[in-house]
């Protein structure tokens, strides 16, 4: 619920459902089906107020698909207006009174979505009893079109709700892996240059002595270990942050035992453990290192 309670729903003509929106106005030609059953009786000023509040219906209409969700409640109020209005002298308007249906239930929270159809229903109750139009084949359709797209509004606002929690929950999850990751850098480093640092230490002070001593090879041998710890050190290092070769404790047991082979020592592996966590392999192969 905290989720939902963050999510407003972006203007259809941002979204993918872009190209559908203004598609649909093809549907819209049924407006004039009565103009033209009745053509022959049709005079020419009401067929010019029949089109010019065809095109201010559409014109709003698309309007109101450019509005995100705080800010469609009175572009799509006015487009209903539109249909009862066009209703006082034109039949034809029983395909409008979807058009605002559908908006308000993909627009709106159900509540006030529910709201908008109530209205939408008693406005065109109140259109067909006040300007005469109390026929099954105004009042068929346009309830029939009305509660049609008003359910598919509803489908259409869930599904996009939906696609928008998940995506903020995968966002959630890669920022959790992302901590996760600094964590084990972190860890990694701290056990790894802890180790490293002390022996690099002890090794350096041993060759310290060695010299004082005049014993001038083994503190040769001393600093060539240094070196080599070194190198090996900044190896693991940037294995560590790229996080590129986490190759799990049996991996690095395997590479440890080939190491020992090749300096000619006898490797005999028997190791039996249960399934380990990241911390708990990463201790583990330390602990083989050291």
């Amino acid at each position: 619920m905290e989720i939902r309670a963050e999510i407003h729903i972006p203007a259809i003509s941002e979204g993918s459902g872009a190209t559908w929106g203004y598609l649909s106005l093809v549907f819209t030609l049924f407006y004039f089906f009565p103009l033209i059953a009745h053509w022959p009786d049709a005079t020419t000023t009401l067929t010019v107020i029949i089109c010019l509040f065809y095109l201010a219906f559409v014109a709003l209409y698309c309007y109101c698909l450019r509005r995100d969700s705080h800010n469609a409640v009175l572009p799509v109020a006015l487009l209903m207006g539109v249909a009862f209005i066009i209703t006082a002298f034109y039949a034809g308007s029983h395909a409008l009174y979807g058009y605002p249906a559908f908006l308000a239930a993909y627009y709106f929270r159900l509540k006030l979505a529910c709201i908008f159809l109530a209205a939408n229903i008693v406005c065109q109750l109140l259109a067909a009893a006040w300007f005469d139009m109390w026929t099954l084949y105004f009042i068929g359709p346009s309830l029939l079109l009305t509660v049609g797209l008003f359910l598919f509004g509803r489908l259409s606002h869930q599904e996009l709700l939906h696609d928008q929690i998940t995506q903020r929950q995968n966002q959630k999850i890669e920022q959790l892996a992302t901590i996760a990751e600094r964590e084990r850098i972190a860890r990694d480093l701290h056990d790894l240059l802890g180790h490293s640092l002390s022996s690099l230490a002890l090794k350096s002070e041993l060759a310290e002595k060695l010299l004082a001593k005049r014993e001038i090879d083994a503190a040769r041998v001393e600093i060539n270990e240094v070196a080599e710890l070194s190198r090996s050190t900044l190896a693991e290092i940037r294995v560590a942050i790229t996080g590129l070769n986490l190759k799990g404790f049996h991996a690095e047991l395997d590479q440890l035992c080939q190491q020992l082979e090749r300096g000619e020592f006898l490797v005999e592996r028997n190791v039996k453990l249960p399934p380990l966590g990241p911390k708990t392999e990463s201790a583990l192969i330390l602990l083989c290192k050291s």
